[in-house]
């Protein structure tokens, strides 16, 4: 079974508008529990925080709403969990 956490959100232009520290802190803390939460049922974590920081060099991963991946971006991703599990 394999588990992705949570991507660092600041980087969407959904919330460039938006004090970043506050959906950080909440981002962290989701990402603490989910690590532990995989390491306890012996998951795999597929780390979305880290590879999604490739948002900045591939603005085309997100659609038009600035906050959902686009098809290119839901393809990453698939790419990332199939990585992980190979």
């Amino acid at each position: 079974m394999a588990v992705a956490n949570v991507p660092d959100l600041t980087l969407l232009p959904y919330f460039s508008s938006d004090d970043p520290q506050p959906l950080f802190t909440r981002v962290q803390q989701y990402n603490t529990t989910i690590a532990s939460i995989v390491k306890s049922h012996r998951a795999i974590l597929v780390d979305l925080y880290q590879k999604w920081r490739t948002l900045r060099d591939h603005p085309e991963y997100i659609s038009l709403d600035g906050l959902h991946p686009s098809t290119l971006g839901y393809t990453q991703i698939a790419n990332l969990f199939y990585q992980a599990l190979t």
